[in-house]
């Protein structure tokens, strides 16, 4: 949401997940991490979309047109593909206001089941109840459509070990009252009662 390019910028934020695909691009050849790029992936798009800032755009216009058909966001700028290390595996999110409820569908083209759609649900969970609380609706539903859906074959024996868990009761989760979607913080948002199991280490394809 902050637009963020540069491997330092994730982890001034707390944030490893994109130094291992930062390393895998050669366009990063050579560099010490600190000075790896991540490129034009997700957030440079949201923010700067051949000059359109789109995730502003989308804030505006979900409080003052909120009848729109057009409340998007997409990542998948052909124009710019050679300029992020990783092509966005989710290409468009298309959000609706409906009697004060706000809903997202997300598309997505390509799903590693075990490692990216866990995160990108909570991500886009996230996003939502910002969306949401910022512009004056209620968060309704979630809805993702995916693509070419895989568990990668070095995954396969974890995944198996995954899907036999259990699942653990739902957390709840309190937003900080001043909250806004351009300024989130890793902060602004907080779970309670969080369980889990014991970490399932999946190895990186790039």
């Amino acid at each position: 949401m902050r637009g963020a390019e540069t491997v330092n910028e994730f982890r001034n934020w707390g944030c490893n997940y994109w130094d291992a695909n930062a390393k895998a691009w050669p366009a990063n050849a050579h560099l010490p991490v600190e000075l790896m790029r991540v490129g034009k992936i997700y957030g440079g798009q949201w923010r700067d979309f051949n000059g359109v800032d789109q995730l502003r755009c989308l804030v505006r216009d979900l409080k003052f047109n909120p009848d729109s058909r057009r409340h998007l966001l997409t990542t998948y700028n052909p124009a710019e593909l050679d300029q992020a290390c990783l092509p966005p595996c989710h290409l468009l999110a298309q959000f609706n206001v409906d009697k004060g409820v706000l809903d997202c569908v997300v598309y997505m083209r390509s799903v590693d089941l075990c490692v990216g759609l866990p995160s990108d649900y909570i991500l886009y969970a996230t996003l939502l109840v910002l969306l949401a609380k910022e512009c004056g609706y209620t968060a309704g539903a979630l809805t993702f459509m995916l693509g070419d859906t895989h568990v990668y074959a070095n995954h396969v024996v974890e995944w198996h070990r995954q899907k036999s868990r259990a699942m653990h009761p739902l957390p709840s989760f309190v937003l900080e009252p001043n909250a806004t979607v351009l300024e989130f913080k890793p902060e602004d948002i907080q779970l309670n009662d969080y369980q889990h199991h014991d970490q399932i280490k999946y190895i990186f394809n790039a």
